[in-house]
């Protein structure tokens, strides 16, 4: 069995905003998916946000938003039609434009570089020079070998979601470079040997309404299919075509003894318990007034959303309500689960104010979630102090 997907990746502004639109066929016709983010409605957005919670619109959110009103093309509902109700998506393009990143100027790591093809915890295939008829480049791999259960003993949530990240950007910059070559629109055709990967037809019967449109899935007969669009010549010979070249390396296995285990076991008597009643969020705010580096390790019972959000005014009030849409986000708000290998890393904090480092379980409805977490900070001298849950700090002997 194999199945064949047509993928086509878009670029943002933000790496960690990264999204891809996914082409896919169907019945001979091609659907394009866009899942994109709105529009800077000015050239330049301010870097601070142009109203801020409490306050009444500013001359300058109501240009933004008499700016919008002259764009939408649509009637709006009567029962919504408000300045305020625009303004939240001038909020929205605020947070997202208002500083352009030098991130997409960073090295891009191709599959050799990456750590998830490097330790063999998915199989990998090149993406070819060689395209289909719709000038799509070709890329071939095979699924029998992915052991998922690999994959969540031996990386972080986090960076499994990092070197996915760069796995998009290098198929952005292959696609990007195709259509630079040819002047036409191009993407990836991602065909899949499926052989050895068993399907349960109860479970595609109860997928959500169009997730079978989102690729071909082919019989024993797919050579005949292939070839109407792609040279024979392209084909590997692991699917019945001429070319010998075309080779995919097989995921491996991770055995049991190289599982993750904690490098400082002792640092788990020492972990600080953070209850996260389902439907809530919880937050730990350090302010920061001259450079220092933020260190985390914490481990849970099961997935939460986890962020860093930075709040440029320091407010005498360290408990107040936190709207983390109208904050800037410094480190990406990742849904995460470190209950077998715990996560660890660290931010460096350059700017005076507050951080919020958030913890999120709104998207359970009945289960609570348990984090055991170390936080502490370091200045330029490695004095480190340890945050406490309710902001407070105290030596950190256990780093």
């Amino acid at each position: 069995m194999l199945y064949a997907k047509d993928l086509s990746v878009c670029p943002s502004v933000r790496a960690n905003d990264r999204v891809q639109n996914e082409r896919v066929e169907r019945g001979g016709r091609t659907n394009i998916h866009h899942r994109t983010r709105p529009k800077p409605v000015s050239g330049v957005m301010t870097r601070r946000f142009s109203t801020a919670f409490g306050e009444p619109l500013s001359d300058e959110s109501v240009r933004y938003v008499n700016e919008v009103r002259q764009r939408i093309t649509q009637p709006i509902s009567a029962k919504f039609n408000t300045d305020f109700n625009i303004f939240r998506f001038v909020l929205s393009a605020e947070r997202l434009h208002k500083k352009e990143k030098d991130i997409d100027n960073q090295p891009v790591r191709g599959f050799d570089e990456n750590p998830m093809f490097i330790k063999k915890l998915m199989p990998k295939g090149e993406i070819l020079d060689a395209r289909d008829s719709q000038n799509r480049l070709l890329w071939y791999i095979e699924y029998a070998t992915i052991t998922v259960e690999s994959i969540a003993h031996a990386l972080q949530s986090s960076q499994a979601c990092k070197y996915q990240f760069w796995q998009f950007e290098y198929m952005l910059r292959k696609v990007m470079a195709q259509e630079e070559k040819t002047g036409r629109l191009s993407g990836i055709r991602h065909v899949v040997d499926m052989n050895g990967y068993e399907i349960n037809p109860f479970t595609m019967a109860m997928m959500p309404a169009g997730f079978s449109d989102k690729f071909r899935l082919h019989d024993n007969n797919f050579l005949k299919s292939l070839t109407e669009e792609i040279d024979i010549e392209n084909i590997p010979t692991t699917l019945g075509g001429k070319n010998e070249d075309i080779v995919c390396i097989g995921a491996q296995k991770v055995p049991h003894n190289e599982y993750w285990v904690p490098e400082n076991p002792e640092l788990l008597h020492h972990l600080e318990h953070l209850h996260i009643p389902a439907k809530k969020t919880r937050h730990i705010s350090l302010d920061i007034t001259e450079p220092k580096t933020l260190n985390w390790y914490f481990r849970t019972d099961g997935d939460v959303f986890f962020g860093i959000f930075y709040e440029g005014k320091l407010d005498s009030n360290e408990n107040h309500h936190i709207e983390v849409d109208s904050l800037e986000m410094i480190y990406p708000w990742l849904k995460l689960s470190a209950k077998l290998v715990h996560e660890r890393d660290s931010l460096v904090c350059q700017r005076s104010g507050r951080y919020h480092i958030v913890f999120c379980n709104r998207h359970s409805w009945f289960s609570r979630r348990t984090v055991e977490h170390y936080l502490y900070a370091t200045d330029a001298e490695e004095k480190a102090h340890r945050v406490h849950s309710d902001g407070s700090l105290s030596s950190a002997i256990h780093h």
